[in-house]
């Protein structure tokens, strides 16, 4: 049974995440667990030194997790718990994540605001960087939770074997299609070569699956070519390969804006390396 960590502040961005994280577990007969972090006093380690202001808020917590959890089981069918850590955001997700063993972590973000360079929702990344596990983000306007048409986006990266594994998994319990998108720069012959070259050898390494083809677009931009096939091909889900701790801290701002544009349109699942 896949076990799924659904981390909630109990705003809009995340209650939309839980409600695609109950969905996709009645769907794939996975458990799934609601995880609430008290961040007003993370100084607080010990629940013996707790303030009673403190200590009604994690009661309240709970009290409202549990209801939520009520909710879900009798909704959706499916196996359903929570928890309530007095904590950090980023280290309590990260660290219960990690102790528990959680095969999938999902979670809402409000995205990237297009029309100027503050970022929004950044939690979401600080969260994705600190994780081993896969990470799908849910945009707080996506409400379709039908997932048809998986999109996995590669420039070639040692580690697709896994991820894509992982993929073919999710897309058979799900009844999906996966797809191997490339975008490359150029459509020159070397280019074309190397696409045929790591077609040849996925379909190679994953003939047993009729459900998985590849294609190659070529764009200027990258980011915009995985929009545009997306939009074009009605992708459900992107997913995409990334060096662990290398989101946050090896690209610029500006393209740190840009992958959070899409962010806000279509969930992403991140798989580390």
């Amino acid at each position: 049974m896949t076990k799924i960590l659904c981390p909630v502040d109990l705003k809009e961005a995340s209650l939309n995440a839980l409600n695609y994280a109950a969905n996709f577990c009645r769907q794939t007969a996975g458990e799934l667990t609601i995880y609430h972090a008290i961040t007003e006093a993370v100084v607080v380690d010990r629940e013996d030194l707790m303030t009673d202001e403190l200590y009604n808020k994690k009661v309240d917590a709970e009290d409202g997790l549990n209801k939520i959890c009520k909710e879900v089981r009798n909704n959706f069918n499916i196996p359903c718990n929570y928890v309530a850590e007095i904590t950090g955001l980023e280290e309590g997700i990260s660290n219960f994540a990690k102790k528990r063993e959680f095969d999938l972590v999902m979670m809402g973000t409000k995205g990237a605001n297009k029309l100027s360079k503050y970022v929004l929702g950044s939690n979401s990344v600080h969260v994705i960087d600190k994780l081993d596990c896969p990470v799908l983000v849910v945009p707080v306007e996506y409400y379709n939770t039908e997932i048809q048409n998986i999109v996995y986006a590669t420039n070639y990266e040692k580690g697709d074997d896994e991820s894509i594994t992982e993929l073919l998994g999710i897309a058979n319990e799900l009844g999906a299609k996966l797809t191997i998108l490339h975008v490359s720069h150029s459509g020159s012959p070397a280019k074309l070569d190397v696409f045929k070259s790591y077609q040849d050898y996925v379909y190679e390494e994953f003939y047993y699956d009729l459900n998985v083809k590849l294609e190659q677009v070529v764009y200027d931009d990258v980011e915009q070519g995985i929009l545009d096939y997306m939009e074009k091909n009605k992708g459900d889900m992107l997913a995409m390969l990334t060096k662990h701790r290398g989101l946050l801290g090896k690209i610029t701002h500006d393209s740190l804006t840009r992958k959070l544009a899409l962010l806000a349109e279509y969930p992403l699942l991140v798989f580390h390396k």
